[in-house]
């Protein structure tokens, strides 16, 4: 694609981008940017075809520092282009963080880049992350019958011992917020006391209530009698639902089915919302039985979806910036700190 714009732009020009939300993916996290944001355009025309955002986390004379949580969103009207877009994009992005001068740069967990071909010969160094994504466009009957035998009993299981999943919504979800940063603060200590150095990081209830009025969000809990047995926070934009924050009462959990059941309505919910997608956040990559989040691993391949991975990348200004960044984001313990 020749005679092409590229322009660098401070904030969200939300006006301009008409098909934020229109895609398979979204781009459900950028709903909570505050004014510390850049948006990269890609105009054919003065057409905008294509437009990845990020975060500025650090904009000073000592250290820029940038971050972004989303996949590049191509106009579908443009969809037969879409890899060509993509790989502009993100190879423009690349020289405009050297022309910046940016120290480091990173893509999180949350792009959702299924091809690693658009990266690869941007200048990012790759980083791969991993997900299962559950077609929920069937119907609900036929959803139930792709589910192993197993899955289908607990689901039955948490129905027989009267788990009742509730959802909530922007003023009600911030109300039942307490309780379920506290499920999550039982759940993080769990996942710890396995693994010192686990992935799982608490968010502030500031960020979150900003998520819950915010953004297409929903609370979900799940409850046996007065008891908060399960929960989850989901988000969705796009054609996607995603499972964003979960945490659990593990041996009422046990006892009850209640994250199976939990899930099961979620899906459900999605359909209801019309979305296609569920993707159950990230999971880690190929784990086998002595990896410490087996267990979340073979929970959410449970449900049936289709392993993917995913691609992100990283720009370090030198070696330098380099090596103190990924010590920085591999010191999970150094991180929740930091994260209080």
């Amino acid at each position: 694609m020749q005679n092409y714009q590229i322009t660098f732009v401070n904030g969200l020009p939300k006006d301009e981008i008409t098909f934020l939300g229109r895609t398979k993916t979204g781009a459900p996290l950028i709903k909570y940017y505050n004014a510390n944001v850049v948006t990269a355009l890609l105009k054919f025309n003065d057409r905008i075809m294509g437009v990845l955002i990020f975060k500025l986390v650090s904009n000073n004379f000592l250290m820029k520092i940038g971050l972004c949580e989303m996949s590049v969103q191509v106009d579908p009207e443009f969809s037969l282009q879409t890899q060509e877009i993509k790989k502009i994009l993100y190879f423009e992005l690349f020289n405009w963080l050297r022309q910046e001068n940016f120290s480091y740069f990173y893509f999180s967990h949350w792009t959702r880049e299924d091809d690693k071909s658009v990266l690869a010969n941007s200048g990012f160094k790759l980083k791969k992350y991993a997900t299962f994504i559950l077609n929920i466009s069937p119907n609900e009957d036929k959803l139930f019958k792709q589910l192993n035998s197993k899955k289908r009993n607990m689901i039955r299981k948490g129905i027989e011992n009267n788990t009742i999943v509730k959802f909530y919504e922007k003023e009600e979800a911030v109300n039942n917020l307490i309780v379920f940063l506290d499920l999550m603060s039982v759940t993080q200590q769990r996942a710890i006391s396995k693994n010192k150095n686990s992935s799982m990081q608490l968010k502030k209830e500031d960020y979150l209530n900003d998520v819950l009025l915010k953004g297409n969000s929903y609370l979900a809990l799940a409850y046996v009698s007065d008891s908060l047995v399960a929960g989850a926070l989901i988000l969705y934009d796009g054609e996607t639902q995603y499972y964003f924050l979960g945490g659990s009462d593990i041996g009422l959990n046990r006892k009850y089915a209640a994250s199976d059941l939990l899930h099961w309505e979620i899906i459900k919910n999605g359909k209801r919302k019309n979305l296609i997608y569920y993707d159950f956040g990230g999971v880690p990559i190929d784990a086998d039985k002595n990896h410490p989040a087996f267990g979340v691993y073979k929970f959410k391949k449970s449900f049936g979806g289709y392993y993917t991975n995913l691609y992100g990348g990283v720009y370090a200004k030198n070696i330098f910036y380099s090596i103190l960044f990924k010590a920085i984001l591999e010191n999970k313990s150094l991180l929740r700190f930091l994260n209080k």
